[in-house]
């Protein structure tokens, strides 16, 4: 299984919640677990959990923008197990595979308002 990077990334800590339960009609009994997301394209997301998951695995990944509340399917397609003195995390490449069009729509105005002040501090810098 292979993600590939066709937009444009941006890198922030951004809080979240994840679920490995997919009956979406059972959505008041699932169980939630806190997440971090690390970068976030219009494709996926890099997320950073304390559980393990594996590669394949399809998840629910809610979190917000800009006041904008977003609840996406993904599928993880890369699994790093990271290490520090006191405890283990894994970071999770994600690829988007079930999201909303008005949701997508909001992830593609944050990117790209993010970028264009990315941008403006690169030109300011140069000038």
């Amino acid at each position: 299984m292979k993600c590939r990077r066709n937009f444009y990334r941006i890198d922030f800590l951004l809080s979240a919640i994840y679920t490995p339960q997919l009956d979406i009609s059972q959505m008041d009994e699932w169980d939630w677990h806190d997440c971090l997301i690390a970068n976030l394209s219009l494709g996926g997301a890099s997320i950073i959990t304390k559980e393990e998951r594996k590669s394949g695995e399809q998840l629910w990944l809610e979190f917000n923008l800009d006041t904008n509340n977003i609840l996406c399917n993904m599928l993880v397609c890369h699994v790093e197990k990271l290490k520090t003195e006191t405890s283990h995390s894994y970071k999770l490449g994600v690829q988007f595979s079930n999201i909303l069009e008005n949701d997508k729509n909001i992830i593609a105005r944050y990117v790209a308002k993010y970028q264009m002040k990315e941008m403006r501090s690169k030109g300011a810098n140069q000038a």
